[in-house]
């Protein structure tokens, strides 16, 4: 049976002054026991990304579409924005959260990583029945907030994108690609 991944012992003479460091990557065997659950979170979701493939797709395309492949840190949680967008030719990059459910708990919960977050390049499309006071997530976040009252305007999200992509070795708002100082 082959490790999940690799343990780097420190040497003797420093085994209990030194932390142990565990290393897992894609080559290791490890896998979840969870049943996966699609490649969307809501309709919403799947529907903004037909919508970019079939407007914005092909040919044409200048912007890729990725679901859920950065992760920003803070402090002991982390933020996965719902999408990212990266220039095909200079890769710059934005990151898209969408803000569609309203439990309380929800909302209070993703306006404090928001807040915490502090990034130019992350987009907010927040749901205009979101149970929140006016203006209350541009209050939040340093980057850009749309609303939508039914689904969301594609043409707005990639103007958007537009004005808020930042270069890929920009560290906006002191985090790198894992949100990193």
């Amino acid at each position: 049976m082959q490790p999940f991944g690799k343990l780097r012992t420190p040497p003797p003479q420093a085994r209990g002054r030194e932390p142990l460091r565990y290393t897992l990557d894609d080559r290791t065997d490890l896998r979840t026991h969870f049943e996966a659950s699609g490649p969307f979170d809501s309709q919403l979701e799947a529907g903004l990304a037909a919508e970019f493939e079939a407007k914005y797709g092909g040919a044409r395309r200048q912007w890729e579409l990725a679901r859920e492949d950065e992760l920003i840190l803070l402090g002991d949680t982390v933020m996965i924005p719902d999408f990212s967008f990266t220039h095909r030719k200079d890769g710059r990059r934005a990151l898209l959260e969408i803000v569609g459910f309203w439990h309380p708990d929800y909302l209070r919960r993703k306006l404090a990583k928001v807040r915490q977050a502090r990034r130019r390049d992350l987009i907010l499309l927040v749901y205009k029945s979101a149970n929140v006071s006016e203006g209350e997530f541009e209050a939040a976040s340093a980057g850009e907030v749309l609303t939508f009252v039914r689904k969301p305007v594609l043409k707005d999200v990639l103007a958007a994108v537009e004005r808020s992509a930042v270069p890929p070795k920009t560290k906006p708002g002191g985090g790198g690609a894992l949100g990193l100082p």
